[in-house]
């Protein structure tokens, strides 16, 4: 585990992709950091957010799958490592997701748990709340210790 985080720690495109993944499942949200970024991530997540809702398909393992590997022609045409383009989105993706599990809300986690409303997760933290607010700050500064 720790000679796999030094291994990317020195990666400036794993860290891009863990990011980007980390945002994406809340494409779903029009009010979320992805869909603030331009008109165009906004008026998709708009669609989205009506054909899907919220925390459903978004918020699924096999999203994360799928979304990841669709990274390979990207990789390819930007001349990108491919291998570290799709851990790296994938990572991200799936720590949005283990965040999220923490919340009340809950998540999915698999498309069969979105056709039956299934939601997951030890649902400790309210969102928008205090304590999630403190979650964030030491998990942060928690990660920065790992890359540094």
């Amino acid at each position: 585990g720790f000679a796999c985080v030094k291994l990317f720690s020195f990666s400036s495109l794993f860290v891009l992709f863990v990011l980007i993944g980390s945002l994406f499942p809340d494409l779903d949200h029009p009010n979320s950091l992805i869909s603030g970024l331009n008109f165009v991530f906004r008026d998709v997540s708009k669609v989205v957010r009506k054909t899907i809702g919220h925390r459903t398909y978004l918020h699924t393992l096999e999203a994360g799958f799928l979304l990841s590997f669709l990274l390979v022609p990207f990789s390819s045409y930007f001349n990108f490592d491919a291998v570290l383009s799709i851990i790296g989105f994938f990572v991200g993706f799936a720590g949005h997701l283990f965040l999220d599990s923490l919340t009340r809300s809950g998540v999915p986690l698999t498309f069969n748990g979105v056709n039956k409303h299934k939601k997951h997760g030890l649902r400790l933290i309210r969102t928008g709340s205090l304590e999630e607010d403190l979650f964030f700050v030491i998990l942060f500064f928690l990660l920065v210790g790992l890359f540094l």
